[in-house]
């Protein structure tokens, strides 16, 4: 972009550099501001690889080798677009009453503007940041909810000091009407006020008052979704040999059931070389605690079942980067949630089953083998998945491998019979 003023020309132009301590091919995202033969540039905040840069386009493109996702590349060139129309502005305005300005004037002006921070390049800065944090479900989250408050200031910009009661208020009305469950209403909002909260404590001009006090948006409590034991075996016994899809979403299943409810994050991160004497080593993504978990028979058959020359138990993880693992991550829960519900249809079990299920019926079934609740806590992701972890944490590692192992018995005692059954089943869909 160049625009001429009595001899002087002014020119914003997109830039790379190289990031130190970072992968090849990884660039750091700048401005650069010519104006009198005088160069200023800043960096944007995010990290591009340089098949992401068009030069020539002098903005950011999808690329399958680069690091930002579709969503991102618009949202950068979006932060581009703001940068480049707030320079001209005040580039026009100093035209007017400072003929004489320097560029050093250009740039000042321009950093004073922080004071009045749009609410989408805040926003932006602070999802680069937890990127470069390695929280990629956390930037997700609130990529998410950018997008959704975007399509509700229908594109235009919005300052925080912009941001009151009423606003607030509307911006729930129209997730309602646009049919957002509560538990997302509840997730935007909480992101929502978070971001506020900071750019407040970092200087930028707010509302006088808080626009989130009294709201009553409330988190509500997800319907319950175990198993039986019975279900349990069933899924477990099942003759899958003619469907491998249905098979290998299964055995994730029950391996997530047999390690104490694993989460899915967990298991499909899981390593070779996490595993030492018969006990698996984990780091849990979400709250960052070790954990221990002995290995069960059923678990080890399962774990040669998948075992391949790669360093991940199953294959499903092929990224060196983090943000790769994410995507496939990302990918591969839908796949096996989907297998799962087809599953679930062919067994004639009664609610959708996905792989959260495991780990709500391994607590479930736990609980109704009469282990005490301060062993397993209900809350093992019905009321508070931290409450649980404390819990688990505050008991020695024999003792809860002893609980595994009960629970791990209920569902055997099921299992002879359940082959049956399911033979059974499958003669009947057949006619």
């Amino acid at each position: 972009m160049n625009l001429q003023n009595k001899k002087k020309k002014l020119s914003i132009r997109v830039v790379i550099h190289p990031c130190k301590a970072s992968a090849a091919g990884v660039y750091s995202l700048a401005i650069r501001v010519l104006y009198c033969r005088k160069k200023k540039e800043y960096s944007l905040g995010w990290r591009v690889h340089e098949s992401n840069y068009r030069r020539d386009a002098d903005r950011v493109v999808y690329s399958s080798e680069g690091i930002l996702t579709r969503r991102e590349v618009s949202l950068v060139n979006r932060l581009i677009r703001n940068e480049k129309e707030d320079l001209v502005r005040n580039y026009r305005l100093l035209e007017r009453t400072d003929p004489g300005f320097t560029l050093e004037r250009l740039m000042l002006k321009h950093r004073k503007e922080q004071y009045d921070q749009s609410v989408d390049k805040f926003i932006l800065q602070y999802i680069d940041t937890l990127l470069e944090e390695g929280k990629q479900s956390t930037a997700a989250s609130y990529t998410s909810g950018l997008y959704s408050l975007l399509r509700f200031c229908s594109l235009r910009k919005i300052n925080f000091k912009d941001i009151d009661y009423v606003f607030v208020t509307d911006y729930i009305h129209y997730l309602r009407m646009r049919g957002i469950s509560e538990n997302s209403i509840h997730m935007y909002l909480s992101n929502f006020r978070a971001v506020y909260n900071k750019a407040r404590k970092q200087g930028i001009r707010v509302c006088g008052e808080n626009p989130f006090a009294g709201l009553n948006v409330r988190r509500q409590e997800t319907v319950k979704r175990a198993l039986s034991k019975e279900e349990i075996a069933l899924i477990a016994s099942a003759d899958l040999r003619r469907y491998p899809q249905l098979e290998a979403a299964r055995d994730l299943f029950m391996f997530s059931f047999y390690c104490r409810g694993m989460s899915f994050v967990d298991v499909i991160h899981l390593k070779h070389d996490g595993i030492v004497r018969d006990t698996i080593f984990y780091t849990r993504s979400k709250t960052g605690q070790r954990l221990q978990i002995g290995l069960l028979p059923a678990m080890k058959e399962i774990i040669e079942k998948y075992r391949t020359s790669g360093p991940y138990i199953f294959p499903y993880i092929h990224g060196q980067s983090p943000r790769d693992a994410y995507t496939q991550y990302r990918y591969s829960l839908g796949t096996v949630n989907r297998y799962l519900k087809r599953l679930g249809t062919l067994l004639n079990i009664g609610i959708p089953l996905t792989t959260y299920v495991a780990r709500h019926s391994w607590a479930t079934i736990a609980k109704n083998e009469g282990i005490p609740i301060s062993l397993i806590s209900e809350g093992l992701g019905h009321t508070s998945e931290k409450t649980t972890q404390i819990y688990l944490n505050s008991f020695a590692v024999d003792t809860l491998n002893k609980v595994n192992e009960n629970v791990a018995d209920a569902v055997s005692d099921c299992i002879k019979n359940a082959g049956e059954k399911f033979i059974c089943l499958h003669n009947t869909d057949k006619n």
